[in-house]
């Protein structure tokens, strides 16, 4: 580390300086800014929640909750008091310098649209340049994210640096897809993202082969649906029968599982 120009003392250019503040970019920069940020959340009611650091939680006296929403610079507000959120922005905006944009219509990429008790949510408009980056806009689609069967093979030779920058960005792009509104192709895109290392051309075509997969369904949305009891419902699909260190067919598993419930149950 060097003395900054016209900081310097004569005679301790050698010496290094104690930062009293963080400074941008700095890897201490960012738990500075999360205490900072911690602190002025406490003080207009807020908890952290104890399963991500990023959510605020403020429980009023008669039941209504207020859920915060913090990355970097951007927040959202949510409740179904207007008033109380209201109440708690003008808090917020008060210690920290920022604008009311009003109604959350996007947030880090991700369109958010409201239909009555229906909020919407996609990234449409950031898929559609992921696409056009990787010059897959027209590509041909497939129905699934990789075929039934494929097992990717490490790469064992030296990646050449121009493909190795080009894999790990379509994977950074895909990976970013997977978390906001795409979980559909989370396993095929954490797969390659495994030899990110030292990928093959094999590799990056298989996702560009995914990139196939998302240009067919580019104008689907992820729907939650206040009118409905039945919570948040997800399915899995726990393919066993191709994992090559399992000897036992889906069938005989099954099969075993039925016969245990059965004996169980007697």
């Amino acid at each position: 580390m060097e003395q900054p120009k016209g900081f310097k003392i004569h005679g301790q250019e050698q010496k290094v300086l104690c930062l009293h503040q963080a400074i941008y970019s700095l890897k201490q920069a960012a738990l500075a800014w999360w205490k900072e940020l911690l602190a002025s959340m406490h003080k207009i009611g807020f908890e952290c929640s104890q399963s991500d650091t990023g959510i605020f939680i403020h429980k009023a006296k008669n039941g209504d909750i207020v859920i915060t929403i913090i990355y970097i610079d951007n927040s959202g507000f949510m409740d179904n008091n207007a008033t109380l959120v209201k109440e708690k922005k003008k808090a917020f905006m008060g210690i920290w310098e920022c604008h009311n944009l009003g109604k959350l219509k996007e947030f880090l990429g991700i369109t958010i649209r409201h239909s009555g008790d229906k909020i919407i949510l996609d990234q449409k408009a950031y898929l559609t340049k992921v696409l056009d980056c990787f010059g897959m806009t027209n590509a041909i689609t497939v129905n699934t994210p990789l075929p039934h069967g494929y097992t990717p093979i490490a790469h064992t030779s030296n990646s050449d640096p121009t493909l190795h920058t080009q894999y790990q960005a379509i994977i950074g792009s895909l990976l970013y897809l997977m978390l906001g509104t795409c979980p559909d192709f989370a396993f095929a895109v954490i797969k390659l993202s495994q030899f990110s290392a030292n990928p093959s051309k094999e590799h990056y075509e298989w996702a560009k082969y995914i990139c196939r997969y998302l240009a067919g369904i580019k104008d689907y949305t992820m729907v939650f649906d206040g009118n409905t009891n039945k919570g948040l419902i997800a399915h899995s699909d726990s393919d066993w029968a191709t994992d090559i260190n399992n000897h036992h067919s889906i069938t005989g598993y099954f099969f075993k599982l039925a016969r245990s419930s059965v004996s169980w149950l007697s």
